[in-house]
């Protein structure tokens, strides 16, 4: 198989040729580890440590707000960094803690993934609100905004990020609706031939137009003749020479040429310079992110790095709900699970003689106490395995 190849004119203006990789899809999963530097480029730790921190600073603000509640006094809160890694933290005293209600003991404790949970809706509703769009321009009646490429692709070194793409070959992306899909993972009509000298085509040598022979050059067929010829594509498809259906529409002593079509060629318009793509279109679809709307306030650039910040925003607060209910060791799980049993099982404060406290009653709290602290046990060796099992599970569908 031939590798495609990209035709661009540089910034030097001169014509070059680049290779290109075949794009390969990958296996989705539904839960993917956020693994810095493993399954997220290392480029982003220092978005996701952030939005951990401010997901974290969330959590305990919800823990203290809700022990004011019970007037339970605040031992020590802040912030620490640990090897660089930022953390908030709050505290409150044991005894305090403990001598509380089961019930308000867990409000407490759920405070902290409830707030969790109320900022993640508010983020959410953000989103589904576009306010983020007050600040942005749409230029959907122009053409599309390149938002991301993919790293390892050569239009990269050719189309800067927060570019507008005008036209893919003779069609125009002004317009509402969603043509660059529709275009490039659609097959396309025959487009206009360009007209070239009879000459340049005829004396040029024709080993290009031999599909075993790897050449910078391209092969162009007459669109009435059987005359072909190897020319250079990006003189032709990017110039600004005459457009024809046939020769009689060319001036005299010239004819009416397309590439051959075993050449995959796409036209690429960026402004006022046009990039010539060899290869399938689709794959220019797979490594091409569009949008509609430029910022108006800021650089592109920063617009992406507020965006990959919102989306780690997200998901660290959401996890933050979801993990510390969790009955993990050093987790709120483990104390919230303590008290939804002490809830269900709540101890009895009737009034006895010495014999009952002496024997029956006290045998009762302890066969209590023993079946609590087991159900406690069971649930957090459980919940551990299944925990283990989970990341042993997506560190072996990540290899």
């Amino acid at each position: 198989m031939l590798a495609p190849w990209v035709y661009a004119p540089p910034p030097d203006l001169q014509p070059s040729l680049l290779a290109k990789r075949l794009v390969q899809s990958t296996p989705v999963t539904v839960v993917k580890p956020v693994i810095p530097g493993l399954t997220t480029p290392l480029s982003h730790l220092p978005a996701i440590l952030s939005a951990v921190f401010i997901s974290q600073v969330i959590h305990e603000v919800g823990h203290a707000i809700s022990a004011a509640l019970d007037a339970v006094p605040i031992v020590s809160a802040g912030a620490s960094f640990t090897i660089a890694i930022p953390a908030a933290f709050v505290s409150f005293p044991a005894t305090t803690l403990q001598a509380l209600q089961p019930y308000s003991r867990a409000r407490i404790i759920a405070a902290g993934p409830f707030h969790n949970l109320v900022f993640w809706t508010v983020l959410l509703t953000v989103d589904w609100l576009g306010l983020a769009n007050s600040f942005n321009r749409d230029v959907s009646d122009i053409g599309r905004v390149v938002v991301n490429i993919d790293k390892d692709s050569d239009l990269g070194s050719y189309i800067e990020l927060g570019s507008i793409i005008t036209k893919i070959d003779d069609v125009s992306l002004g317009s509402p609706e969603d043509i660059w899909t529709s275009y490039l993972t659609s097959i396309s009509p025959p487009s206009p031939g360009w007209c070239v000298k009879h000459a340049e085509l005829t004396t040029n040598p024709h080993s290009c137009c031999q599909s075993t022979t790897s050449s910078p050059l391209a092969c162009f067929s007459s669109t009435m003749h059987h005359d072909h010829g190897c020319l250079d594509p990006v003189s032709v498809l990017t110039s600004d020479r005459h457009r024809c259906q046939v020769d009689e529409e060319c001036p005299s002593e010239m004819l009416c040429v397309r590439p051959r079509d075993s050449a995959n060629f796409v036209r690429i318009g960026v402004g006022d310079k046009t990039i010539l793509w060899s290869g399938p279109k689709n794959e220019i679809y797979d490594q091409v992110e569009i949008g509609s709307r430029i910022p108006l306030l800021c650089p592109f650039w920063l617009v992406q790095h507020l965006t990959l910040f919102w989306s780690y925003l997200k998901m660290a607060t959401l996890s933050l709900f979801l993990f510390n209910l969790l009955p993990l060791p050093y987790l709120d799980g483990t104390q919230f699970m303590q008290a939804l049993l002490d809830m269900s099982l709540p101890e009895e404060h009737e009034e006895y003689d010495m014999n009952a406290l002496e024997s029956g009653d006290r045998r009762q709290r302890s066969r209590r106490d023993r079946w609590k602290e087991r159900a406690g046990r069971s649930i957090g060796t459980v919940t551990s395995g299944l925990f283990v099992l989970s990341v042993v599970f997506a560190l072996i569908d990540m290899r």
